[in-house]
């Protein structure tokens, strides 16, 4: 069943804000937990595909929640050496959000997951630089062979071989420098 998406799907964004602000701080305290960093970058992307489409079927909610679970106990699981104090702290953030209590703000356009990049391949993305127009990416692209795409209103994505990427950023440096891209 497709149900449109409304203030009870509140709490799955609330619960990986907060699974992101715990992993920060388990990585802040030396500790890492690639697993749970995976699961949370495909979750944003889940949630944001959800969001934007407005609907979402019952069983994509549940995998959705069940991915969230298993990056929080991977992340409770790697936080133990930090003692009970973390453990009660987190735990006790969780339950408020259970029970419908706002815990942080969930941003939809953060996702660093593209979909349309070609898997396996280098890509870069950045604030278009000023004085870029867009005849000079096309140029800048068919020289060093790779994709430039505008993406969103402001900002680029360049795809391809590492090296060619690389080569390519090399000449968009000029613009870089005089511009407040960074």
């Amino acid at each position: 069943m497709i149900k449109v998406i409304d203030e009870s799907f509140e709490i799955l964004q609330q619960k990986w804000v907060a699974n992101f602000d715990m992993l920060i701080e388990i990585n802040k305290n030396k500790f890492s937990v690639p697993i749970a960093s995976e699961l949370l970058r495909n979750v944003k992307s889940m949630i944001n595909e959800a969001v934007i489409n407005k609907t979402a079927a019952d069983e994509f909610l549940a995998v959705t929640d069940s991915l969230l679970d298993e990056a929080n106990r991977e992340i409770f699981s790697a936080a133990e050496p930090l003692g009970s104090e973390f453990t009660e702290r987190w735990e006790k953030v969780f339950r408020k959000i259970m029970a419908g209590e706002k815990y942080g703000e969930y941003i939809l356009n953060s996702s660093r997951f593209y979909p349309h990049l070609p898997r396996g391949k280098y890509w870069v993305r950045l604030k278009q630089p000023a004085g870029t127009t867009p005849e000079r990416l096309r140029e800048i692209a068919r020289e060093y062979n790779v994709f430039i795409k505008r993406h969103q209103k402001e900002h680029i994505v360049i795809t391809g071989d590492k090296e060619k990427v690389k080569e390519a950023l090399h000449e968009l440096a000029v613009y870089l420098k005089r511009s407040d891209t960074i």
